[in-house]
């Protein structure tokens, strides 16, 4: 079967789950999609596991700018052909804060250029991407067991000078990140939680009692 008709079939399926008051919540709550059928995750997980791993047609469906295609592609993806080339493709779905999170801990926290990931996008400009770096971190902690792929302590480093440079945008969805990205390092790196202490206080007012408060640090 083609890529075409996968896809038709795929839609199929998740249509007969779409829920319009769960899609309109959603872009009310600035959960903005081309389209959006207001499928649960829990369905667009039973109706993508149909089709995994295929990465081919992942990377045809992620560019249909349907919310619950680029959800699919997440998991129809297979981990170990995400290379380090084709991280720009993968940043362009990343589009809200539902993308970012899923992507992170669906697919790109389980693949081999994890750090590179990790890296690439908290390099770049876009809150968005910087949002889906610090959560992709916090899921390979775990997916590794506590053994990253990527340099915590430079990663710590390169927040604080973030923060320090750009403590605007250190509120809502990325204040939550990086407290998911420090609550998983202390619980699987004890040798993390005195960098992470430097990092909190470093931080001052509002962002470290934040911190503080979701971490336990």
């Amino acid at each position: 079967m083609d890529n075409a008709r996968k896809q038709a079939l795929l839609l199929s399926m998740l249509r007969r789950q779409m829920n319009g008051a769960v899609a309109d919540s959603m872009r009310e709550k600035g959960l903005g999609y081309r389209l959006n059928y207001g499928v649960s995750a829990a369905d667009i997980k039973s109706a993508a596991a149909h089709f995994a791993p295929d990465h081919s047609f992942a990377k045809y469906i992620y560019g249909a700018d349907i919310r619950e295609l680029y959800l699919s592609a997440f998991l129809i993806a297979d981990p170990r052909s995400v290379t380090s080339q084709e991280i720009p493709f993968w940043s362009r779905g990343i589009v809200t804060t539902e993308t970012a999170s899923n992507g992170a801990v669906w697919l790109f926290s389980k693949s081999g250029s994890a750090a590179e990931i990790v890296f690439e996008y908290f390099r770049c400009g876009d809150p968005l991407l910087k949002y889906c770096a610090l959560m992709t971190a916090a899921a390979n902690v775990a997916f590794t067991g506590g053994r990253p792929s990527w340099d915590w302590e430079e990663l710590l480093v390169k927040i604080a000078e973030e923060i320090a440079v750009n403590p605007s945008i250190w509120t809502g969805y990325m204040r939550g990140g990086l407290a998911a990205l420090l609550l998983r390092l202390s619980s699987h790196i004890p040798s993390s939680v005195i960098a992470i202490e430097t990092l909190v206080s470093s931080t001052g007012g509002e962002l470290s009692r934040y911190l503080r408060e979701e971490t336990g640090i």
